[in-house]
């Protein structure tokens, strides 16, 4: 870094014409200070079978600009990104008001045209893309709404992030997504698949921790495979607890994953609508889903597709289970809770797992020690801070006597020591829809609650009563759901460039 500083008053990133070759584009570029948060300055996305060289090169600029821009904005104070093409003004303005970067320009040569217009480049229109991993919110969001429409107008969109660069965790990764995710839910339902394979996350160092690409890496990040297949929706599956408001002492509000909250997809639509001639409407199936009713309603709606969803993402064999990650016990412990063994579970290898084991011991040394809900305290080893409540309603539900033939005598202590520490009182809260959050959903979404509600209750869960409690660690989360995220930049921009969005035309704007 220049001048040994951590934080540099200024930098300046050059960036290299994106190379594409056949399905693949890398992107490169050369800056003046060091990277503290990437361990190298270039990364690739190959969209598998997608023509980009058929495509108008300005694609592969929001794909660059939707991704990389906030990782360049924490390098310094003020940062110049230098493009090596024409890319118009009203684009290198949109992206940092998009991730809100007071302090980022974004410079290119002149020449650009300020619209053009996308067309397809595959052979048919999708209706609807689903960003799909394969485990529970997915196959719940791909089901259902496969029930309103043929199989063949619903696109499978599978993402393999590679964590590792060689080529030995490549090839391992995308033999797993294509065996033991795809191929099965390919032969029950015949939908399309468009599988994509980036080394972005393996480009992050991991002894700094930078900006996450989070809903960008499933909607815009995608535009070329969207374009490709002629799709105009794409749904990903955040859930419920993914959109909590916390207020602060002086009433401020902050949004968490604020970028795949609908009041800034709908910019996004704008402007992809605007400025290519792609409307892109992008929402989450989950709004009003929590894990549970997510598992649960896969589990009793679609029984064939839970004996083949995928949760674990650990290992790179093409099993379903690792049976060491936190999302494998999830798997067991829900599915127990809910009267589902699953025949190709371990349970005795998981449960005895040193992992478990280490667990079962911190629980036993709880003595029975509860927090002020009721259960056992916290523990960040039981797995996401927000499916705590989750954890401890199934293990107040689940009967370990289910298990009674197929586990030894370890894995049944352990898995009572789980219970006892903290499966001792309900949280109803958890087998619930919030009517609030399916309301605030958008047509896809609560399309999918929809079908959730089949078998779990549709309830306005205001108010602090028990049975509406929802945990995010200890702590007690009250959902708001009818709060409205701020966009001042992309107010501004709009109004600017004369962009209408959900159809409003601004009050004034530039040509």
């Amino acid at each position: 870094m220049a001048g040994g500083q951590r934080n540099p008053t200024r930098a300046r990133i050059r960036v290299h014409p994106p190379v594409v070759r056949e399905s693949r584009v890398d992107f490169s570029w050369e800056q003046d200070i060091e990277n503290h948060y990437q361990r190298r300055n270039r990364w690739y996305v190959d969209y598998h079978g997608v023509p980009l060289a058929t495509m108008d090169r300005r694609v592969l600029y929001e794909v660059l600009l939707s991704l990389q821009l906030p990782m360049w904005a924490v390098q310094a104070r003020q940062v110049v990104v230098e493009l090596p093409e024409p890319v118009p003004a009203l684009t290198r303005e949109f992206w940092p008001a998009y991730h809100g970067l007071q302090r980022l320009r974004v410079e290119s040569p002149e020449g650009a045209p300020a619209r053009v217009t996308l067309r397809r480049t595959g052979r048919r229109d999708r209706t609807v893309a689903v960003s799909f991993g394969g485990g529970k919110d997915s196959t719940l969001a791909h089901r259902a709404l496969l029930e309103r429409r043929p199989s063949r107008e619903v696109l499978l969109l599978h993402l393999v992030q590679l964590f590792a660069g060689d080529r030995t965790t490549r090839e391992r990764a995308t033999r797993r997504s294509r065996r033991t995710v795809l191929r099965p839910v390919r032969l029950q339902t015949r939908s399309p698949i468009q599988l994509v394979t980036t080394d972005y996350m393996a480009a992050l160092r991991r002894d700094r921790y930078g900006p996450r690409p989070h809903v960008n890496l499933y909607v815009p990040a995608m535009l070329p495979a969207l374009v490709h297949h002629g799709v105009h929706q794409v749904v990903f599956s955040r859930t419920a607890m993914g959109y909590q408001v916390r207020y602060r002492d002086d009433g401020t509000a902050s949004y968490r994953n604020w970028l795949g909250r609908p009041e800034q997809l709908r910019y996004l639509d704008a402007y992809l609508a605007h400025v290519l001639g792609w409307p892109l409407h992008a929402e989450s199936t989950h709004r009003g889903i929590n894990e549970y009713v997510s598992f649960g309603t896969v589990l009793r709606q679609y029984p064939r597709a839970s004996r083949r969803m995928v949760m674990c993402t650990r290992t790179l064999d093409t099993r379903r289970f690792c049976l060491e990650c936190s999302k494998c016990l999830e798997f067991a412990l829900m599915g127990l809770s809910l009267g589902h063994v699953a025949p190709d579970l371990d349970y005795d290898a998981l449960l005895t797992h040193p992992r478990v084991t280490a667990l079962a011991e911190q629980a036993r040394a709880l003595g029975g020690r509860t927090a002020w809900h009721g259960a056992g305290p916290y523990q960040e080893q039981t797995g996401t801070g927000t499916h705590f409540a989750t954890w401890c309603h199934a293990l107040h539900l689940l009967e370990p006597a289910r298990l009674d033939g197929r586990v030894g005598a370890g894995a049944a202590a352990n898995l009572r020591a789980l219970k006892d520490a903290w499966g001792q009182v309900p949280f109803p809260a958890v087998e619930r829809l919030d009517s609030r959050a399916v309301a605030a959903a958008g047509p896809l979404g609560r399309e999918v609650a929809g079908v959730a509600g089949r078998h779990f209750p549709v309830v306005d869960m205001a108010g602090d009563a028990r049975e509406h409690l929802q945990l995010d660690g200890d702590e007690a989360v009250p959902l708001d759901h009818e709060a409205v995220m701020p966009t001042p930049w992309l107010d501004a921009w709009a109004r600017r460039w004369g962009v209408a969005v959900d159809g409003t035309e601004p009050v004034s704007g530039v040509t």
